[in-house]
Order: structure tokens, then sequence, then C-alpha cells
């Protein structure tokens, strides 16, 4: 059995079968965001394959649509944002 506890919170896991080697809970050391799962998914690998094309395609998408709005708004000042004077030549 493994342990995870901050004081006011534990959380438990038995290790055994094929997922022994996995490692919960994790904790994002950050935030302090603890995430377990109590599950099991039989084809993880089958699942990387499918998931993996939809991902590097959004993920191109979502680039390329940030390159876009860049070169659109490049130029748009902020309301309220100061613009450095250039020095005077002296």
């Amino acid at each position: 059995m493994i342990c995870w506890s901050n004081g006011r919170v534990a959380l438990g896991r038995s290790v055994s079968g094929p997922d022994s080697h996995g490692s919960q809970p994790f904790v994002d050391r950050a935030s302090g965001s603890v995430i377990a799962l109590e599950g099991r998914i039989d084809n993880l690998d089958e699942l990387r394959g499918a998931l993996g094309a939809p991902f590097l395609i959004a993920g191109a998408l979502k680039s390329v649509y940030d390159v876009g709005l860049y070169v659109l708004f490049r130029n748009v000042g902020v309301e309220g944002e100061r613009t450095a004077k250039p020095a005077a030549a002296g």
C-alpha cells in the first residue's frame, strides 16, 4: 500500500498488477494540487496512437492561429500604455 497525506487529506493505493510501476498520486508542488486515478486503462498504447494525431493537428492549427493574430494586431496600441520617448540627441 502506498499512502500520501498532507495532514488533512490522505490517499492510499494498493500496488499490484500490471500498472504497479505507476507513480500515484501525482503532486504538483507549484499549485499544491494532487491527482489520483482509481481505474485502469487496458489499451493505453492504442489510445496514445489514436489520440496523438489529433493533438498534433490541433497544436499546429493553434500555432497558425496565434501567428495570424500576432501579425494582424502587432501594431495595435493598448489603451493606457505609455510609449517610450526617443532620447534627445545631444
